[in-house]
């Protein structure tokens, strides 16, 4: 009953765009056209690497503190 409830009436497939696909049609495109290719660089990289790192480690320090606590 939820999910009949939360589900649309009929799926649209045209009312969502596929934003990779775009992306590298474009490149394929220019490519073909000789023009030069752009990559763009990764998000975050090593940085978000690091910050999901911290973040884990202080999220398992409030764990193991909390734990502590109620035992």
């Amino acid at each position: 009953m939820l999910v009949d409830t939360l589900s649309v009436a009929a799926f649209d497939p045209f009312a969502y765009r596929d934003e990779y696909r775009e992306k590298l049609q474009e490149r394929i495109d220019a490519r073909l056209a000789g023009r030069p290719i752009t990559v763009p660089s990764p998000r975050g990289g090593e940085t978000a690497f690091q910050d999901l790192a911290e973040a884990l480690q202080a999220s398992v320090a409030s764990a193991k503190g909390h734990r502590s606590r109620t035992d």
